[in-house]
């Protein structure tokens, strides 16, 4: 397990460094719209799409109704599904978490198993992370 997780963090390395100026920028974002950090911080937890975090920005800002919201929100995250589709054959044997790894494999992670062979068996058994 100690061997997967290294396996995994040498590998994500450039996507958390790749985060940290975009976050800066949401914060700042949300602070110029004058939403303070409580709404930087619950929104990052409850909202799954980096995109539709900038977005409710504006609908934070703006007083949008919850139905344009929640619509834009199953739009904008509905190109998750495609991603994982190249996946489907590689995670057949996750059983009912099929579903949910096609549907949340984010840009980042995809990108990351698209130009990685994580078959070569050196992630030890990494599990869900780098599905073998």
């Amino acid at each position: 397990m100690k061997n997967a997780f290294r396996y995994s963090l040498k590998h994500s390395i450039p996507i958390l460094i790749g985060f940290i100026p975009v976050g800066l920028a949401y914060g700042v974002l949300m602070q110029a719209n004058g939403l303070n950090w409580l709404w930087t911080g619950a929104s990052s937890i409850l909202i799954f799409a980096g995109s539709l975090q900038f977005l409710a920005v504006s609908f934070f800002a703006g007083g949008v109704s919850l139905i344009t919201v929640a619509i834009m929100a199953l739009l904008l995250n509905s190109r998750h599904i495609f991603y994982g589709i190249p996946f489907i054959e590689k995670w057949k044997d996750y059983g009912p978490w099929k579903l949910f790894l096609i549907y949340a494999l984010p840009d980042e992670a995809f990108s990351l198993h698209c130009s990685n062979d994580f078959d070569d068996g050196d992630h030890n058994n990494a599990g869900i992370l780098l599905p073998a």
